[in-house]
Order: C-alpha cells, then sequence, then structure tokens
C-alpha cells in the first residue's frame, strides 16, 4: 500500500522580476503618479489589484498541486488505517486464547507473530506517508509564500516608479506597500493529527 503520487513541478514564483516586467512596471508608475500623489496612499490601484489577483491564482494553482500529491497518500492511510484495525482485532482473538493444546498453541504462536509484524508494518508505511505529506505540505506553504513576495517585489517596482516621478525620491523601503490577500494554505490537519501509536505487547 504504497503510495504513488503524481511528478508535478510545484508552481513557484520567479526568483525576481525580470527586465521586460521591471520597465512595464516603472511606466506604469509613472503613469499613475498624477492619479496618486500620496506615495503613503495604500488605496490599491487598478493594477496593484491586478498583480495581487494574479498572486492568488498562482497560489491556488499550488494548493492545487498539493491536492494532486497528497491524494494518494490519503487514500494509502485510509487502506493502512483499516488493515490495521483489523490485524488488531485479529491479534487480540489469538491473545486472549492460543488455543486448547500445545499443537495448536504454538500454530497459533507463530500465526499470532505473524500478524504482530504485519501490523508494525503498516504502521510504519503509515508513518512514512505522514512524513511524505509533511514534507509536501512544508513545500507548498514556502511555495505559496514565494507568490507573497513577488508580488510585493512589483509592487514595489511600481510604487517606487510613482514616488520618483513625483521627485520623492523615497529609500527602497520607504514605500508603503499594499497588503496582500494571501490564499490560505488548503486544510492539511489530517497529516499534523497524533498517529497510531505501537502498543505495548505487540513486538
Amino acid at each position: 500500500m504504497v503510495a504513488k503520487r503524481r511528478d508535478l513541478k510545484i508552481p513557484n514564483a520567479p526568483l525576481g522580476v525580470g527586465f521586460w516586467a521591471t520597465r512595464k512596471l516603472v511606466r506604469a508608475g509613472k503613469r499613475d503618479a498624477k492619479k496618486y500623489k500620496d506615495l503613503r496612499d495604500t488605496t490599491p490601484t487598478h493594477l496593484i489589484k491586478r498583480l495581487e489577483s494574479i498572486a492568488q491564482i498562482e497560489q491556488r494553482k499550488v494548493n492545487e498541486w498539493l491536492v494532486l500529491q497528497l491524494s494518494p497518500l490519503r487514500t494509502g492511510n485510509a487502506a493502512l488505517e483499516a488493515l490495521i484495525a483489523q490485524l488488531e482485532e485479529q491479534i487480540k482473538v489469538y491473545e486472549l486464547d492460543l488455543g486448547p493444546t500445545g499443537r495448536i498453541r504454538k500454530a497459533n504462536s507463530k500465526r499470532l507473530d505473524g500478524l504482530r509484524q504485519q501490523r508494525l508494518n503498516a504502521i510504519s508505511q503509515r508513518e512514512s506517508n505522514f512524513a511524505t505529506g509533511l514534507g509536501l505540505i512544508e513545500i507548498a506553504a514556502e511555495a505559496l509564500d514565494t507568490w507573497r513576495r513577488f508580488f510585493e517585489s512589483q509592487a514595489a517596482i511600481y510604487i517606487r516608479a510613482r514616488a520618483l516621478k513625483l521627485k520623492q525620491n523615497p529609500p527602497a523601503g520607504a514605500a508603503q506597500l499594499p497588503v496582500f490577500e494571501a490564499v490560505d494554505l488548503i486544510d492539511v490537519r489530517d497529516f499534523q493529527e497524533p498517529r497510531l501509536q505501537i502498543q505495548e505487547g505487540t513486538e
């Protein structure tokens, strides 16, 4: 019951704003300078809203990627949980009574050892699936943040160009960046809740 994931590339944001994109943002900033004369006016302009919308769309793609990656792990974990529960019931039966005779008890003792090992193997696989899922969740969380940072980089270029057009010439970090309404990570609580523990007496 090893989960097979789809090998899709995580949709990270670009590492930086490219040359031509920067030029477009500078031109837009100069064009909008007369409309928004106060550098600290945080009212989102049409361009800021468009940049934010694009970043949010890409963040939703990150969540879609994570859903696809976690889907086989979730399916596998559900099957493993059912298997573990079934094995535990069988183990309890043998633990309560191994049989009436020495020969039967010896045979059932071997079966019990086998069932315990199957349970341990299932738990180990389930823990491996959880570890894989948590790794994917961390990757997705970072990818979501790359789009926030990319939006802020674009907004900073645009706002600074507005300021320069108005001959305010602020330091690079002086402009007030608009608040970015980030898309939340999908619900991943099923990978964060306590997992099954190996009970005493099953080893």
